[in-house]
């Protein structure tokens, strides 16, 4: 995981997480070790997290060892990036998503 994304986990979800969005956007990538996808799209979201690091933070949480927070924010496929403001999810979506389209995506909701 890139220095750029910060590795969040069941227990520090809450503060790392909902306390955080309440305060700047927070987005989390679910993935696992052996997706292939995700070590590419984890490329991108470094990217992202580097361009856009005044305007939200990116998050990353392996959904295998989490299984608490990827059930409670019904992750069942991976990648999933779930995007955090105010505290709770305000938009998600699932597959390998190229850095423009990340950020297309970011901006119609910032």
């Amino acid at each position: 995981m890139s220095t750029n994304i910060k590795a969040v986990s069941d227990q520090s979800f809450t503060t790392d997480v909902i306390e955080a969005s309440k305060i700047a956007l927070v987005l989390v990538e679910a993935w696992v070790d052996r997706c292939e996808a995700c070590k590419v799209f984890g490329a991108s979201l470094a990217e992202l997290a580097e361009e856009l690091a005044d305007k939200l933070t990116v998050a990353g949480l392996e959904a295998d060892v989490n299984q608490m927070s990827s059930t409670k924010y019904d992750v069942r496929a991976i990648p999933t990036v779930i995007l955090f403001r105010n505290g709770v999810p305000a938009a998600k979506r699932t597959g390998v998503q190229s850095t423009a389209q990340m950020k297309d995506w970011i901006g119609t909701l910032i």
